[in-house]
């Protein structure tokens, strides 16, 4: 029988948060823009009037600076392969976190059964302390924030299996409304610890940074951060500080605790299946006749010939014990002649 996996309990935080993502998805916005795929333009009123400006907003995305080429090591095709089919077998609940900002918190619903490694990959980073502190290295009104980087350069981050991972794509996860989480990259299969949230629609990056999140709750916050004036290079000229994450669920280590326990309920069945086949065995052969002849190959006959021949010689024994006689140690007179 197939063993099923834990049930998430949803806490209030989080309940909060779904519920205010879903009023905010039923108003409407007071104006909207054409799809940036068909006429080149984003949310915010800044237009990409050609395909070379969007490649430029693209590459300001990756987790390296414009004109600069980083060489990585590939991870083994089979090893990914292998890493994706555990996780997405496991993992069928969602990641809920929240990242504390100086202005306030941003809270998160992370897509873990579509996208295993990518939002592994940031629960551990956050569980460890990996962003705290980091400032937000850049910034791009009516289009993104992006950061992760430690050292602040957008040059700099490594994933959590020290090597970059692979991209994951669906179709169901675009960058297709204002709070997506996605990966920040420096091309192809090249994921570390960069990441950004979208400001508006922008699906020119789809198919090109995994999407692994949306934000579920401190819209209002996000709007603060998104008016924040940048120098010329988009870095902002106040600080953004990622001052810690807050994780109210991560599937990936709830999965790691019940595997824990199912081992170790296997382990007791299998001790107690070796207790109640030792007992058997002490019951079907107690002095260990059966052990002593198939100890050795050469001669275990007889061995088991000679402890028979033990054995029948014991009740032999006693067999004669019982029938012999006992003669009195001294005779009695006959008092036949006594008159």
């Amino acid at each position: 029988m197939r063993n099923s996996a834990p049930r998430i309990r949803l806490n209030a935080t989080i309940r909060r948060s779904l519920r205010e993502l879903e009023q905010s998805e039923k108003e409407k916005e007071e104006s909207k823009t054409t799809d940036n795929s068909k006429h080149g333009r984003s949310t915010g009123g800044i237009l990409y009037s050609n395909r070379s400006k969007r490649q430029y907003l693209s590459a300001s995305l990756t987790s390296t600076t414009m004109g600069t080429q980083i060489e990585h090591s590939e991870p083994s095709l089979d090893e990914q392969q292998k890493l994706i089919r555990r996780k997405r077998s496991l993992v069928r609940h969602q990641g809920y976190t929240t990242i504390v900002t100086n202005y306030g918190d941003l809270n998160f619903e992370l897509f873990c059964e579509k996208c295993p490694l990518a939002c592994d990959n940031f629960l551990t980073h956050c569980s460890r302390d990996y962003y705290s502190g980091i400032q937000f290295h850049r910034l791009i009104k009516g289009f993104m924030i992006q950061g992760g980087d430690p050292t602040e350069s957008g040059a700099g981050g490594e994933s959590i299996w020290g090597q970059p991972f692979k991209d994951e794509f669906h179709p169901s996860l675009t960058h297709d409304k204002r709070g997506i989480l996605s990966m920040a990259n420096a091309g192809k299969n090249t994921n570390t610890s960069q990441f950004f949230i979208t400001f508006g629609p922008a699906h020119h990056l789809d198919n090109k940074h995994t999407v692994f999140g949306r934000l579920v709750g401190g819209m209002n916050v996000l709007d603060q951060i998104e008016n924040i004036p940048t120098n010329p290079k988009n870095f902002p000229l106040k600080a953004i500080k990622f001052i810690k994450a807050n994780i109210y669920w991560n599937p990936f280590r709830e999965i790691e605790k019940w595997i824990v326990k199912q081992k170790e309920k296997e382990l007791i069945q299998q001790q107690q299946l070796a207790e109640k086949n030792q007992k058997g065995k002490w019951f079907s052969d107690p002095i260990g006749i059966q052990q002593i002849g198939s100890q050795f190959k050469v001669g275990k006959y007889i061995k088991t010939s000679n402890e028979r021949k033990r054995l029948d010689s014991l009740k032999k024994n006693n067999s004669n014990n019982k029938m012999r006689k006992v003669k009195p140690s001294h005779q009695f007179e006959d008092f036949s002649a006594w008159k």
